[in-house]
């Protein structure tokens, strides 16, 4: 591919092939790139792709904030600084414990999450806000009962407002 660099390992390489698909079909082309292995990474392979491409989203199962993405991210920002035309972008598993089994499928990134990230007329989310307060109640409400889903909602909403009067607003 000319255009995308997607980096992904394990589960989320099919994943990012069936998001390379679609990305095709608008006209993007895509390099997707597995690691096979975490240690030793073969980051010459990576380099070589980014500067080829300009641009690399780095897709991995765990959370954002644990996982060898961040690894990845890092040696492409150390080594292919100047041939990035955006910054190194990253599609992971929100920073929360692992899910109950009911919900590991809307925990886990998927293609849409991966084609989301690379679709430059949609607005990008912030980082922290990747775990949505919507797919948060799509994952807990089926698992809970109707109070506790109250419950949790109302938390929210309190941490929010706590969250904006500490900021001032």
């Amino acid at each position: 591919g000319n255009d995308i660099t997607l980096i992904a390992y394990g589960a989320m390489v099919q994943e990012s092939l069936k998001a390379a698909e679609e990305l095709e079909k608008d006209g993007y082309s895509v390099e997707v790139i597995d690691l096979r292995t975490v240690q030793p990474i073969d980051i010459d392979t990576l380099v070589a792709s980014v500067e080829k491409t300009g641009r690399a989203v780095v897709v991995q199962e765990a959370q954002r904030q644990a996982g060898v993405g961040a690894q990845v991210a890092a040696e492409l920002a150390e080594r292919a600084i100047l041939s990035l035309e955006a910054p190194i972008a990253r599609v992971a598993a929100a920073d929360t414990v692992y899910p109950f089994t009911q919900a590991e499928n809307v925990w886990l990134p998927n293609k849409n999450d991966i084609i989301e990230e690379n679709n430059p007329t949609h607005p990008k989310k912030t980082p922290t806000c990747m775990f949505s307060f919507e797919k948060c109640l799509h994952v807990f409400c089926p698992i809970f009962n109707r109070a506790a889903c109250f419950f949790l909602v109302n938390v929210f909403l309190l941490v929010c407002l706590q969250f904006l009067i500490d900021a001032g607003c």
